[in-house]
């Protein structure tokens, strides 16, 4: 009896223990993701799936199958599918209609490498590109993908959107001359609506289209990108375009036109413009060798006769006394005039034909400039003028003729627009590295609206100067041309009826 009730009780503690294993099995059963529901409550543990419906993006969370387990509104809205066309299928199905899983596909790169991945996959089902993030999701072992979609713009889109705001006309042409699309500017700029269904040669009354001068032509022959201005007639007026196209493709291109009719038009006002000035010039020009030519021929012309004159003159000075002489010295006064006058001409002819060779010497200047004096000290004498010199011991390489008759014209000026008892002074003196020349006067002075003009041939202050003091209106322009024959300067300081100082500046060499 006791044998049988211990073995009766070991089938019942036996009994006892399967049912156990029973109950463990059945709790490890529950435990495991084999359905929908269980699996999102496993998903709902690790995030906070309500919030994926309040999000613009689309979100699908598939398990490690690849079945779709959870789809937000947005994306069935991408979609287009109702929540029964979608749950439990392949994800690749639904996106791709495949029978497997595409190498591209997001989901299946999360899972093999346990990691989050960012790709761009196009869905030709709907003829659409997304932006991918993908990530697992993982506890204790990996249980599924969470894939979050953005939807990229269309290239209708990107027109619309984009390529509307920008300046120029930008177009989409296939290789059969279609164009395929059109930004806001483009269509404006040839003044088109609905440009679908036609060709870009019929909208651009294009004469070089299918030559080796057409955009589109030469793009699709070459494969690449092609640079070119054309000139259009739109609705008959007339345009000039700079075209740039880009191959998409090998069916393709993207073209950016630039309407520049305006700078060619100023281009070609410019060059006209330019054409009318250089003829003007060169008649200028010849019109300033003619009257070179003019001037010395006339002034040598004058000069022989006159020579003569002076020279007659001057024999019968030593035969006539009395009255007879004072009317000589008028005529020989007269005659020296006429003859300063003639070399005048010649010197400004001969200087402004830019033909006049220097002819370089060492110069002491305080020799030079008592030699200039002493040649106008009868005439300094005369009006009553007094000369100092205040020369430093300098020497400078220059032309001693051309420098001597700049300095006679500058001291003739101030002596014969100076004042009665009035003074002149000449300065030579080192300024670093250069030499300066000063003549200053006391006289009458230059209104500082009149200094600019002073350099000009034949310029002087007014017709009462003119008749009062007599002159050409050459002197200064002479001096002029010979400081700048020397690559020298030459300065301007006047005041109205207190004087006037030139100073010209050499490099010393």
């Amino acid at each position: 009896m006791l044998k049988h009730f211990r073995k009766k009780e070991r089938k019942k503690e036996r009994k006892k223990e399967r049912k156990k294993e029973r109950k463990k099995e059945r709790k490890k059963e529950r435990k495991k993701v084999n359905n929908t529901s269980d699996f999102l409550d496993e998903v709902f543990k690790l995030l906070n799936i309500r919030f994926f419906e309040s999000i613009s993006d689309g979100i699908i969370v598939v398990d490690k199958n690849f079945r779709i387990k959870y789809i937000n509104g947005n994306m069935l809205k991408i979609l287009g599918k109702e929540i029964k066309d979608v749950i439990d299928y392949y994800c690749y199905v639904v996106l791709h209609e495949k029978r497997g899983v595409v190498d591209e596909c997001p989901a299946k790169r999360s899972l093999s490498s346990m990691k989050d991945k960012y790709s761009e996959i196009f869905c030709s089902k709907y003829n659409k590109t997304f932006k991918v993030m993908s990530f697992p999701l993982v506890k204790d072992e990996i249980i599924g993908v969470v894939e979050v979609f953005r939807e990229l713009e269309g290239r209708e889109d990107f027109f619309k959107n984009v390529l509307n705001g920008v300046d120029e006309g930008i177009a989409v042409i296939d290789k059969d001359f279609n164009i395929i699309s059109a930004n806001k500017f483009f269509r404006e700029m040839y003044k088109i609506g609905d440009y679908r269904g036609k060709k870009c040669y019929e909208i651009l009354e294009d004469e070089e289209c299918f030559t080796d001068r057409c955009t589109i032509y030469n793009v699709f022959t070459r494969m690449k990108p092609f640079e070119a201005i054309h000139e259009h007639r739109i609705h008959g007026k007339k345009f000039y375009i700079k075209v740039k196209a880009f191959p998409l493709g090998k069916d393709e291109a993207i073209v950016l036109h630039n309407d520049i009719t305006e700078i060619v038009e100023a281009e070609k006002r410019l060059k006209n413009a330019y054409k009318e000035l250089k003829d003007a010039y060169e008649r200028l020009r010849e019109l300033d060798l003619l009257k070179g030519c003019i001037l010395t021929n006339v002034s040598h012309e004058l000069k022989t006769p006159i020579t003569v004159i002076k020279t007659m003159v001057d024999i019968l000075s030593d035969e006539i006394e009395g009255k007879d002489m004072e009317i000589l010295l008028r005529i020989k006064r007269n005659v020296l005039k006429l003859l300063d006058i003639i070399e005048n001409l010649i010197d400004m002819a001969r200087l402004a034909s830019g033909r006049y060779k220097l002819k370089i010497t060492e110069v002491f200047l305080p020799d030079l400039v008592k030699e200039a004096v002493n040649t106008k000290k009868d005439f300094a004498k005369s009006k009553n003028v007094e000369i100092f010199i205040n020369a430093e011991p300098i020497v400078l390489a220059c032309d001693r003729n051309l420098i001597y008759k700049a300095l006679l014209n500058l001291i003739d000026n101030a002596i014969k627009f100076n004042k009665p008892n009035g003074k002149v002074f000449i300065k030579v003196y080192k300024n670093g590295e250069n030499v300066k020349l000063e003549v200053s006067d006391t006289g009458i002075g230059i209104p500082k609206d009149k200094i600019k003009n002073i350099f000009e041939p034949f310029i002087q202050l007014d017709a009462s100067i003119r008749r009062k003091y007599g002159g050409t209106g050459l002197g200064l322009a002479i001096v002029k041309r010979i400081v700048d024959l020397h690559n020298g300067e030459i300065n301007v300081e006047s005041e109205p009826s207190r004087g006037t100082t030139f100073t010209i500046k050499f490099k010393i060499t």
